[in-house]
């Protein structure tokens, strides 16, 4: 007699869904940091934070993953002195903003 288990069923990702959701990010991203590069309203010391709430539920950020959150955090702004990435409990950044996932600089919340 087989035995019954509960609770959620582990879901594996195709390469396809991988690389719908890389894309997905990836868009999402770009998208967010166009938009208020746009604005232009900002001071030139303004640490753009963007919260991504999306992709699948990893304890660990898959490699592809952090390679495009790591490299869009890295590049130059026109508009912002830093861009910095916050993926589940994870944050991205340029190294002299962030070190070892944890913010070196003090905060201070500017919403619109």
């Amino acid at each position: 007699m087989g035995e019954l288990k509960t609770g959620l069923r582990k879901h594996l990702a195709t390469i396809t869904e991988q690389d719908h959701e890389l894309g997905l990010i990836k868009c999402t991203i770009e998208r967010t940091i166009r938009k208020k590069e746009e604005r232009g309203n900002y001071s030139n010391e303004t640490v753009l934070v963007i919260y991504l709430n999306m992709g699948n539920d990893t304890r660990i950020p898959p490699s592809d993953v952090s390679e495009v959150v790591r490299a869009t955090s890295d590049r130059p702004s026109s508009q912002f002195a830093a861009i910095c990435i916050l993926w589940r409990i994870w944050l991205f950044g340029p190294t002299h903003i962030v070190k070892d996932g944890r913010a070196t600089i003090d905060w201070q919340l500017i919403e619109d």
